[in-house]
């Protein structure tokens, strides 16, 4: 009999390649989220520094221009953190249509292999029914030419 050759494996395979496409741009933008929240921990840390500063600069006498500068930058970190957190929204839409993506192009291919797996077991039953067919015709064979 003939060997198993799954007439869709092309599909298949392009299913599969279009999984790894939408898998690896999915781990892009969790890299890249991974950055931003990384840096938008740096600038909390800056700002909890910053906060210690101006409450020693508050104690003892009073320097107006260093406690104005340490405003100045608790201002521009304030301005930093929210434009990164403004760039992390757009980002977290994007990896949750990411995510239902790769979800939606997983489920296809997984019912191209559930079928090729189901096609290949039938094939394989067929073959041995045939096999077994074949056993029996020859000890039929045998047997009517007295030999078994």
């Amino acid at each position: 009999m003939a060997r198993f050759r799954f007439r869709l494996e092309r599909i298949r395979k392009l299913r599969k390649r279009e999984e790894d496409t939408v898998a690896r741009e999915l781990g892009e933008l969790l890299g890249r989220r991974a950055l931003i929240l990384r840096e938008i921990d740096d600038y909390q840390g800056r700002r909890r520094s910053l906060m210690t500063r101006r409450g020693d600069l508050q104690t003892g006498e009073v320097h107006v221009s260093a406690v104005s500068h340490n405003a100045l930058q608790l201002e521009a970190v304030g301005r930093g953190e929210a434009h990164l957190r403004g760039k992390l929204t757009p980002l977290e839409k994007e990896i949750s249509r990411k995510r239902e993506a790769l979800l939606e192009r997983s489920r296809k291919r997984k019912a191209l292999d559930k079928l090729r797996e189901r096609q290949g077991n039938e094939h394989r039953v067929e073959e041995d029914r045939q096999e077994l067919k074949e056993a029996d015709d020859r000890l039929r064979k045998a047997r009517g030419m007295g030999i078994a």
